[in-house]
């Protein structure tokens, strides 16, 4: 049979019998790359999976800080068993005071990191001062205390609970009523590890993929056992 025929009876056919005769036709080569699709997505899923970070923790507002890095690892490792080598700490955040906001404010290299960091949704954890925890706040990328800890876990915080509170409202203690950090200031795990601040609070990023590792991290800072 001619082309020129076979185009004239296939338009001549209903919609479901040219789906049929699709099929039909083209079955192997649509199986092949259903299949080879399928297969290349797993590929992915599993390399991403594979090499994700057992903890991404960033710490803001102390720059270059080897101590709190080294024990951010050091003391992680040793509760979950992972390599120290596998753990990110992500030291590079700058802040500064702001006049007109009356708390810290990341500077524009830092703020482009960020970015950067949570278009990919990486980060798990953030160890940050008050202040700088305001600018967190502020942008909307941080997410309650409640919404990642078990509630068991969170009843027995309590007495760490931290709320954002600005300074230049009206109400110098006007807060939404959320807990949006832990402080961590007096804990063992903390203590003495900080070049630039003392009031340091464990916050949660909105955007965080890995819930389960921020988990473990509060437990490992605060000495409860799994």
């Amino acid at each position: 049979m001619s082309g020129k025929l076979m185009s004239d009876k296939f338009r001549a056919l209903s919609f479901t019998a040219k789906i049929q005769y699709t099929w039909e036709f083209y079955k192997l080569r649509i199986t092949i790359v259903v299949l080879s699709i399928a297969l290349g997505t797993a590929i992915i899923h599993g390399v991403a999976t594979n090499n994700r970070k057992p903890l991404y923790c960033a710490v803001f507002n102390d720059l270059n800080n080897e101590k709190i890095e080294d024990r951010v690892k050091e003391k992680y490792s040793e509760y979950t068993g992972c390599k120290k080598n596998d753990i990110k700490v992500d030291m590079g955040y700058g802040f500064k005071m702001s006049d007109e906001y009356g708390y810290n404010r990341i500077d524009a290299g830092s703020s482009i990191r960020f970015m950067s960091v949570q278009s990919a949704k990486e980060m798990d954890v953030i160890i940050t001062d008050r202040s700088s925890l305001l600018w967190v706040k502020s942008e909307g990328f941080l997410v309650g205390v409640k919404d990642v800890l078990p509630e068991d876990l969170y009843k027995k915080l309590e007495p760490y609970f931290v709320y954002a509170r600005f300074e230049k409202e009206t109400d110098k203690d006007k807060n939404d009523g959320v807990v949006y950090g832990l402080d961590i200031s007096d804990t063992e795990f903390y203590k003495g590890y900080s070049d630039n601040y003392k009031d340091a609070v464990i916050a949660f990023p909105e955007f965080s993929k890995n819930k389960e590792a921020a988990v473990k991290f509060v437990k490992c800072v605060y000495g409860i056992k799994e």
